[in-house]
């Protein structure tokens, strides 16, 4: 029977930690579906989604974490570029190269968005979202710089590194290992990874900070966690960076006795230890912060919580309307008698001095039939914009291809100027509307039902679901028009003439 216990207590109390821990691999496995064979009709079919995630991923974490800088578009652009024609022998244009690096950066960036899945919690008995990026962005200046997600580093490790609960411990002691070998060049790589390890919990603190701002409870689980997994080792790390400090300072002297060739790499590998203790201070003192923010934080949010008992400035108020000054007396007199003494019985005294405080808080239970606050991300919002306006577009031009066989973009402007009105022009969801379904040049409805591609197959499958099988024997082809003919809209956009074609399966 206890046996039993300990199983369904696993089952249901930890699968929440589980699906938590398996979110830094789902987005590569999301990308491993991107087939290059139905883009640009097959002609890049020769590229590897895999092979292309792990160099982008080495690449950022050697520019943001060995070089501390941050990654522009156009440096990620070189990079990519030289990979097409280094790894996969592919030669192309300059617009060519472009457009292939720009098609490959919204995948891996999800267009902007985090790759997210649904879970059902057992213990909880709902279905939750876990949300996690590859690659993240911030504006510095007046650029836009990119930057590596402490969830894709750990992904990144996981493929090679031996996890254990402390990777620095392991790598140190290693470390110690190759210095006693006179291994140093392969110590020199070591000591690379503890500061990329570093730099994976600095960018985890960030985030957890980021999430203690936007929802301070459930900052505090990803706070206690972070205390779990990375802070409660500090004090063991700074010991084994020190002994390995000394063993490379005897190394350096028994190298300068001797006359050894060595003295270079030993050089290299100390000034390497250096900047990782360096690192590490760095990171104990952002620890120490965050500690003191999240205990702020948590303060606020437990007062903001607490709801005044009696308002004086509203009663003082009521008695003016009512003119009643006598009873201002009411609300003076328990000021000026304060009760001092104050008595306790017996069990209580007993209670108190058997008393032993809970180890972490619990939760607040609310009442039953009580409504739940759901935090909406800004994110969550533009995807359902996103989605609403690319389906009154498609219900538009699937209604207008069932009429007419062929047709211009420009035509069927003119019928969307008259059903919504000429401030649809200004909406830049018709814009990258039309972008999103300018990449490919022929759709099939009842293909995209089955197996959509894309994005903009995704949202159209969506809307086909809604609408039912009035369309399923419809196809059309995108072709575009002269180059001279460009449309212009309310005198201040242009776009490209399409011309719309249909065809049956």
């Amino acid at each position: 029977m206890d046996r039993q216990h300990i199983v369904t207590h696993e089952m249901i109390y930890e699968h929440s930690e589980r699906m938590q821990n398996i979110r830094k691999y789902y987005p590569f496995f999301r990308l491993m579906d991107t087939s290059f064979s139905q883009y640009r009709e097959g002609q890049y079919a020769c590229l590897d989604m895999a092979y292309i995630v792990m160099v982008l991923l080495r690449f950022f974490i050697e520019e943001n974490n060995f070089n501390d800088k941050p990654v522009t578009y156009a440096e990620y652009q070189a990079f990519i570029c030289h990979v097409f024609r280094r790894d996969f022998e592919l030669v192309l244009i300059k617009e060519e190269e472009e457009e292939l690096a720009a098609y490959l950066f919204d995948k891996i960036r999800n267009e902007g968005k985090p790759f997210s899945y649904e879970y059902f919690d057992p213990a909880d008995k709902k279905r939750k979202t876990i949300r996690t990026r590859l690659i993240d962005s911030r504006i510095e200046g007046e650029n836009v710089v990119y930057y590596i997600t402490g969830d894709a580093i750990e992904f990144y490790l996981d493929t090679k590194e031996i996890k254990e609960e402390s990777s620095i411990n392991v790598a140190q002691i290693l470390l110690e290992k190759l210095i006693r070998s006179q291994n140093f060049s392969g110590g020199v790589e070591v000591v690379r990874r503890i500061n990329n390890e570093v730099s994976r919990l600095q960018a985890r603190r960030d985030e957890v900070i980021t999430l203690l701002g936007n929802d301070v409870f459930e900052g505090m689980k990803a706070y206690e966690d972070f205390v779990e997994k990375g802070i409660r080792w500090f004090a063991e790390e700074q010991k084994l960076f020190k002994r390995n400090r000394e063993l490379i300072e005897n190394a350096l002297k028994r190298a300068q006795e001797d006359g050894l060739g060595t003295i270079r790499q030993l050089y290299q590998l100390d000034l390497e230890l250096k900047r990782a203790i360096q690192k590490h201070s760095e990171l104990l003192a952002a620890c120490t912060d965050l500690q003191q923010k999240a205990d702020d934080l948590l303060k606020k949010a437990k007062l903001s919580r607490l709801r005044s008992s009696f308002q004086f400035k509203d009663a003082l108020n009521k008695l003016m309307s009512a003119d009643r000054a006598d009873m201002l007396s009411s609300l003076v007199q328990p000021l000026f008698a304060p009760r001092i003494k104050k008595s306790f019985a017996f069990q209580q005294l007993e209670d108190m001095l058997t008393y032993s405080p809970l180890k972490e808080e619990k939760g607040e239970k609310l009442p039953e039939g009580s409504e739940t606050v759901e935090y909406v991300f800004e994110d969550e919002r533009e995807d359902e914009r996103i989605h609403a306006n690319y389906g009154c577009f498609i219900r538009a031009l699937l209604a207008k291809l069932s009429r007419e066989e062929a047709f211009t973009l420009s035509a069927w402007n003119e019928e969307l100027k008259e059903e919504f009105g000429e401030g649809i022009f200004k909406n830049g969801d018709y814009y990258s509307f039309l972008v999103h379904m300018s990449q490919k040049k022929e759709y099939c409805v009842s293909e995209v039902k089955k197996k959509p591609q894309t994005f903009f197959e995704e949202i159209m499958k969506e809307t086909l679901e809604g609408i039912g099988d009035e369309y399923d024997t419809l196809a059309f082809r995108l072709r575009p028009g002269s180059e001279e003919n460009m449309i212009k809209l309310m005198d201040i956009f242009e776009v490209s003439e399409i011309i719309f074609e249909r065809s049956t399966e």
